[in-house]
């Protein structure tokens, strides 16, 4: 019943039809269930590209997780209110205690991060980076210098870093003085940048453009420079627990678990 209820999309009402039970003795038998976390994966610890990212679930809560790009399999994962970067470094040592090799990390922009990791090659992932562009100058503009800059983002995945940089650089050269365009503000008696929206989707770049490549310098490790493959399993998982609305707080942990183990 558990199988069919997370695999299956079965409601109660069908698991109740089906098996000539009521639904409270079949909650019953949920609220008995163990998701067996600990189970062993079914890959012994190996070198791996890592991807770590965060997702909420709830309106007070969210999943860590730690994927193996490699494998397509999640390691491991953590319930948090918030996402917090000493998560990411207890997770990071969890997987090396158990033997895994990491040999690269991808992750999304959360300030402070990276920098755990000064020894391990680290891409920011670039579709979380233009999400961030767009948060500032939206998937529409109407001015000529965001229009330009809104189709160098969408270029971002194909270029190659030297290419990216000159195409910024000439960018910035071109509309400088609309960057450096400022009104006067009667009420405050201060002067203010008119495009500040653009400027700070420029300085975004700027400061993760150290990251944003780091797939181009080690082809070897085969690095990926999206986390993609955890994006999937976010909406996969989403999809699923919005099928199952209104269950009570411990049943969506086990839900949860249950997805993120991908155990069929």
């Amino acid at each position: 019943m558990w199988y069919e209820y997370v695999w299956e999309k079965q409601s109660l009402s069908q698991l109740s039809k089906k098996y000539g039970k009521d639904h409270k003795w079949i909650q019953s038998q949920f609220e008995k269930h163990t998701v067996k976390r600990n189970n062993p994966l079914p890959y012994s610890p190996q070198p791996i590209n890592l991807l770590i990212d965060f997702t909420k679930l709830d309106s007070d809560y969210g999943a860590l997780v730690f994927r193996s790009y490699n494998l397509k399999i999640n390691l491991a994962w953590m319930i948090r209110e918030t996402e917090r970067i000493n998560d990411y470094l207890e997770g990071f040592n969890f997987l090396q205690e158990k033997g895994w090799t990491i040999l690269s990390i991808t992750i999304d922009g959360k300030p402070g991060a990276r920098e755990l990791f000064p020894d391990i090659p680290v891409q920011m992932c670039q579709w979380h980076q233009q999400k961030i562009i767009f948060r500032y100058i939206t998937h529409n503009p109407k001015l000529k210098a965001n229009i330009e800059l809104q189709n160098l983002t969408l270029q971002l995945c194909k270029l190659s870093e030297k290419d990216f940089i000159e195409r910024l650089n000439d960018w910035k050269v071109k509309w400088q003085n609309f960057l450096e365009e400022k009104a006067f503000n009667p009420e405050t008696k201060r002067w203010h940048y008119i495009h500040r929206r653009t400027r700070s989707a420029v300085r975004s770049f700027e400061r993760n453009l150290d990251y944003l490549f780091v797939y181009q310098k080690y082809p070897e490790l085969k690095i990926p420079n999206t986390n993609n493959s955890l994006e999937g399993t976010f909406s996969q998982m989403k999809v699923k627990l919005n099928n199952h609305r209104g269950i009570t707080n411990i049943r969506k942990r086990k839900l949860i678990d249950e997805l993120l183990l991908g155990q069929k």
